[in-house]
């Protein structure tokens, strides 16, 4: 907290003299520059009234009386008298050929504009003595004034204040980015941490402040979330292997005892109340981890139909139509077939087990127009509330209304099913269809890979 304290209140002063140091610099600009630019002002008038007073005596004068008047002018600008037929006249300036274009040009402007010429601006003059048809040109050279800028800050005090508040402005955006850059690759991290990407951390620095502090403890707290997620799976599987065999033991003594008893109420309740641990076991044992090898090559169009086939019996038991709905060509793609085969018919087993008799269940493929991969299984059952669409991916959640024991479920279906779709860089939503529940399995275009 001090040092965040120390650095707002260094960098408020810090702005604040940035400001009063280019106030400065500009007050200090235009003093000195105010009297040049004055001066250069006071030349190009010089030069005008030279023009004005040249060009009557050259055509009103003979040469021998304009000449020593011209000779002796001490200007503070350079000029030319050209004359194409004759003796040039100069002071401090000798005739080029690329003024030659200037000369020839027909002004566009009357009076005639001066011409900026290598950073100077040339005054161009058409000169005809009375009784002669030659022309002569009288060209003066004045250094380029930069009046405007100065002109400006003299007369606009807002002005000034512009440029201190850019400057500024520049200054508070550097910091503050230096300070919410930090902040913002925390709020990314802990949006991926939320997702359940537990992997995630935080680039740490050897600064004592309290940002790297803050990375510190998130990158701690990660590391325990992730640490504590690995004992709760080693946790289960632990428990389901050392369930087994005593459910094993259970089984057979079932079996033993029907066989000596004959069937009754009681054993038959029995062996459903195992079966449906033997199932729990099963499925907590097959959930996948975080990170998946995706080193097989599969068509996808393929293993939908095989799935299809595979389950086809149970549906014949309930009555129910599976019904596929594919595109023309093979999609191959690079992905874990044992996992992908089981998110798949997780989710069509579900839709089977919830779907009314003598109904369809619809199973798509599509292509998206960026490439990426979409599966939907669509039931016609009676969905689920719309506020419970996000929650049916959670580990063990059920619906009292229709996702109760006697229907098969476990409640982890459909967060298998998420968890490696994930893990191929896709995601898996559901929404009611109306009537049923249709989820949606995106994979991205990335997992496409070429015929073999």
């Amino acid at each position: 907290m001090n040092r965040l304290f120390v650095r707002v209140f260094l960098g408020f002063w810090l702005a604040t003299l940035l400001a009063l140091v280019v106030g400065q610099q500009v007050a200090h600009y235009v003093s000195r520059e105010a009297p040049r630019q004055n001066a250069l002002r006071e030349q190009h008038e010089q030069g005008r009234q030279f023009v004005r007073n040249f060009s009557r005596r050259y055509h009103r004068q003979a040469e021998s009386e304009w000449r020593p008047w011209l000779e002796v002018q001490n200007t503070g600008f350079n000029w030319l008298l050209h004359r194409p037929d004759g003796e040039d006249i100069s002071h401090n300036f000798s005739f080029e050929p690329d003024l030659q274009p200037l000369l020839d040009r027909r002004p566009k402007h009357y009076p005639p504009r001066p011409v900026d010429y290598k950073g100077s601006l040339i005054h161009i003059k058409v000169l005809r003595a009375r009784g002669s048809s030659q022309r002569a040109y009288l060209i003066i050279a004045v250094k380029k004034p930069n009046a405007l800028a100065v002109a400006l800050f003299q007369q606009h005090l807002w002005l000034r204040l512009l440029l201190a508040l850019l400057a500024t402005g520049a200054l508070s955006y550097w910091m503050v980015r230096r300070y919410t850059q930090p902040i913002e690759a925390l709020r990314k991290a802990t949006h991926a941490l939320a997702g359940g990407d537990l992997t995630v951390r935080l680039d740490e620095t050897d600064s004592v402040d309290d940002l790297n502090a803050l990375r510190r403890d998130f990158n701690r707290m990660a590391e325990q979330l992730e640490a504590a997620r690995s004992r709760q799976r080693t946790l289960i599987h632990d428990v389901s292997h050392e369930l087994r065999t005593p459910l094993a033991r259970i089984q057979a003594a079932l079996a033993l005892a029907s066989r000596r008893k004959g069937d009754s109420p009681e054993l038959a309740r029995i062996l459903e109340e195992s079966e449906y641990l033997n199932r729990l076991i099963d499925q907590l044992l097959q959930e996948p981890e975080q990170g998946l090898e995706l080193s097989d090559t599969l068509i996808v169009n393929d293993l939908l139909a095989s799935l299809l086939r595979q389950n086809q019996l149970e549906a014949d038991g309930r009555h129910i139509t599976l019904h596929l709905e594919t595109v023309s060509e093979e999609i191959w793609i690079q992905a874990n077939t044992h996992a992908l085969r089981m998110a798949i018919e997780n989710v069509l087993r579900n839709a089977i087990r919830h779907s009314p008799a003598n109904d369809v269940v619809t199973v798509s493929l599509a292509l998206t127009k960026p490439g990426d991969i979409t599966i939907r299984i669509r039931d016609c059952g009676d969905g689920v509330p719309d506020d419970a669409l996000d929650k049916v991916f959670l580990p063990f959640y059920r619906l009292d209304a229709s996702r109760q024991r006697s229907s098969g479920g476990h409640g982890l279906g459909l967060s298998i099913c998420q968890r490696i779709i994930t893990s191929h860089g896709g995601s898996a939503t559901a929404r009611n269809a109306l009537p049923g529940l249709e989820v949606e399995m995106h994979l991205p275009a990335s997992l496409r890979v070429s015929p073999l």
